[in-house]
């Protein structure tokens, strides 16, 4: 998984993460013989809505949710199951390892990919865990040469998973393999469609037959490609950098990798509309037609994000402004615009456009939006490094704790 800078995490896409915990032995190729995990007992105070960390100094990202758990990770390796009926952690599970990419759902799973010892040292291995849904248990767990890898795709009840020298297909349930291919290089899955498995290689796509993995056919791209440049819909659609340092966007035919159009633009955080494809390219967001490359429209802005019916984005990051901006997908017209003190992020969903950011350097401060009008909805003094809603209530994570808000209060 590509790592970024930027402080940006949106509903659509969650980033990985951190944790510490219980020590457990390993089972290749699926079963369990490990420990139970430690159950997580929060001891806040009454009504403060404030959850103490194992450790101190972790910084939360990641999130995803079933409908009766929100999961989040830590950059300590441990995954965390926190309760939606009754906002409480119910449990925490120690992967084993340092966790590279978001946490993807299965049936009654919760599955990421960790690296285990230390980048740049010899000997490093990599791992798939899946957990238990319901208990944070280690349902199988598949360890890889290499201290590299990437985040598993689950698509058709296939898992797919890459990393620094294979390309490999995973039963989800059991961790069983399907089919593997070695690889000579770095490897990430960048998409799966029209049978075909798609993979960044050395600074080209490889098309793999989903069946048996067979090579259909490669394109050469100039940088290395990643999935945040890199979409699969009715074509494949990848960015490419020539020598120039010109970037180009390209729509590639599924079955042969024939180029159907091309359009001089870069490709980051690249999002799908229902006709439109949506990315940002050097402090503008673009939206050309998917079928054909054609603009269809063009704003001033950065991290374009869709919640609901509205696409959101904030001021591009080389200009001092602070805005968060909401506009029609179809056309780009603007909804409704927010100036706000100094931003560090902003997370966009259908109930509520949470922006963190602070008044001065020492007074840090999260603000909830409608995110229909952009108004008020509360604002707390409180920091901030990872956001999300889910069950009417804000979910906030800092270096040291976790904080649930519920229409401006405290809950806990």
């Amino acid at each position: 998984m590509k790592q970024t800078s930027r402080r940006l995490f949106l509903a659509s896409a969650c980033l990985a993460a951190v944790g510490a915990g219980w020590a457990g032995r390993r089972l290749l190729d699926g079963g369990d013989d490990s420990e139970p995990p430690v159950v997580f007992t929060p001891v806040p105070t009454a009504g403060s809505g404030h959850w103490p960390l194992a450790a101190p100094g972790n910084a939360w990202s990641g999130w995803s949710r079933d409908a009766r758990t929100l999961y989040m990770a830590d950059n300590q390796g441990v995954v965390h199951g926190i309760g939606l009926a009754v906002p409480r952690p119910v449990w925490r599970s120690d992967t084993q390892g340092m966790i590279q990419s978001p946490l993807v759902l299965a049936p009654g799973l919760v599955i990421t990919a960790v690296s285990n010892g230390e980048p740049g040292q010899p000997g490093g291995t990599s791992s798939v865990v899946a957990l238990t849904a319901t208990t944070g248990a280690v349902a199988w767990r598949r360890d890889f040469d290499g201290f590299s890898i990437s985040t598993p795709v689950l698509t058709d009840g296939r898992l797919y998973c890459s990393g620094a020298q294979h390309l490999t297909v995973l039963d989800p349930a059991t961790g069983r393999t399907i089919w593997s291919v070695p690889q000579k290089a770095l490897t990430e899955v960048v998409g799966v469609g029209g049978g075909m498995v798609f993979a960044a290689i050395e600074q080209r796509i490889a098309a793999h037959d989903a069946r048996d993995g067979r090579v259909r056919w490669t394109v050469q791209l100039g940088r290395n490609p990643s999935s945040q440049y890199t979409k699969v819909g009715r074509y494949l659609y990848a960015g490419k950098t020539s020598v120039d340092g010109s970037h180009t966007l390209l729509a590639l035919d599924l079955a042969s990798g024939r180029q159907v159009w091309a359009a001089r633009a870069g490709t980051d955080n690249l999002l799908f509309t229902k006709d439109l494809l949506v990315f940002e390219d050097r402090g503008e967001i673009h939206a050309l037609d998917r079928n054909t490359g054609d603009s269809a429209w063009r704003v001033k802005g950065s991290f374009p994000g869709l919640a609901g019916d509205l696409l959101y984005h904030r001021d591009p990051l080389a200009e001092d402004e602070f805005g968060v901006h909401a506009c029609s997908p179809a056309t780009g017209k603007k909804v409704w615009s927010r100036e706000l003190p100094k931003i560090e992020l902003f997370a966009a969903h259908p109930d509520a456009v949470l922006v963190s950011g602070s008044t001065s350097p020492d007074a840090p401060r999260v603000w909830a939006l409608n995110s229909g009008t952009g108004a008020d909805l509360w604002s707390l003094p409180i920091g901030a490094v990872s956001m999300t809603m889910a069950a009417g209530r804000a979910f906030i994570a800092d270096a040291e704790q976790t904080v649930v808000v519920q229409q401006g209060r405290l809950v806990g």
